[in-house]
């Protein structure tokens, strides 16, 4: 009577573990896929916040002539400080000047690169256009009220030497991307994307050569509007021994109204700003 007792008590709690074991397991699944769910949209949402793209410098193949700040080209002393890394390259035939954006967020390692060649005849004249652009880089900027923007620079892979006709010298274009994301407290967050075209140019009179990029994005969600632009100069005189200008900034445009309550922002930010 015991054994039957026993046995019949046991095949009953099997029976109950293994149903709450079946529910547990389906519970464990369920809670894997909202995490794995939440995770996903965190990761779209925080673009920006949290990028986890490092892209990395190629290998400099000509000789550095000059760096802004001192030794900031890897894997020399880093960017001091800075947000930006301008430098100056010299081969037998051409001259590059370029720029390392880097972020002004200290969680994000990445950088883009804009960088262009004079290409130049044996007498030193110029005679053609070269480009290397690459990356990606972020600006996170705290504003007054609450208000968090942020902003990101994308520019695919694109080197190219050669360009065509353009006026009296070459020139070559390759795309840039910007996203942004503007967040005013009791509006809302706006988010928008754009592409721009950038332009490289060597002037084969007197003149300037120059490497040009602006683009902007506008969004609008509700009443809030947004509009963020950034540009980007890298200009060099065809005049010997003279040094590259580059001026590179974000401006940021951000309007809204909600019954009474009225916001208009606009304000100017330095990305990097040297002569090199």
């Amino acid at each position: 009577m015991t054994t039957a007792i026993g046995a019949r008590f046991t095949c009953e709690g099997a029976s109950k573990a293994k149903g709450w074991k079946g529910r547990i397991v389906l519970y464990i699944v369920l809670i894997q896929v909202v995490i794995s769910v939440c995770v996903a949209a965190l990761e779209m949402d925080d673009t920006i916040a949290n990028p986890i793209q490092d892209p990395e410098l190629r290998s400099l193949r000509l000789p550095v002539v000059a760096e802004n700040p001192p030794g900031c080209l890897p894997p020399g002393a880093g960017l001091q400080g800075k947000s930006y890394c301008g430098y100056v390259l010299k081969g037998p035939h051409q001259v590059n000047g370029g720029v390392l954006m880097a972020s002004n967020n200290s969680g994000y390692t990445g950088f883009a690169t804009l960088e262009m060649a004079v290409i130049l005849a044996s007498n030193s004249s110029p005679v053609d256009v070269g480009v290397w652009a690459d990356g990606k880089t972020i600006w996170l900027f705290n504003l007054p009220g609450g208000i968090s923007v942020g902003v990101e620079l994308s520019i695919p892979t694109f080197s190219k030497t050669g360009g065509y006709d353009f006026n009296h010298g070459k020139e070559l274009a390759f795309p840039v991307f910007l996203k942004t994301r503007v967040t005013v407290p009791f509006f809302g967050t706006v988010r928008a994307e754009s592409n721009g075209t950038a332009h490289a140019f060597v002037d084969m009179m007197d003149g300037w050569h120059s490497l040009v990029v602006t683009v902007f994005a506008e969004g609008t969600i509700g009443a809030l509007e947004s509009s963020i632009v950034f540009t980007g100069d890298l200009v060099r005189s065809t005049k010997a021994f003279q040094p590259w200008l580059c001026t590179g900034y974000v401006d940021i445009g951000i309007h809204g109204r909600m019954d009474a309550l009225r916001i208009a922002y606009n304000n100017r930010f330095p990305v990097f700003e040297f002569t090199v």
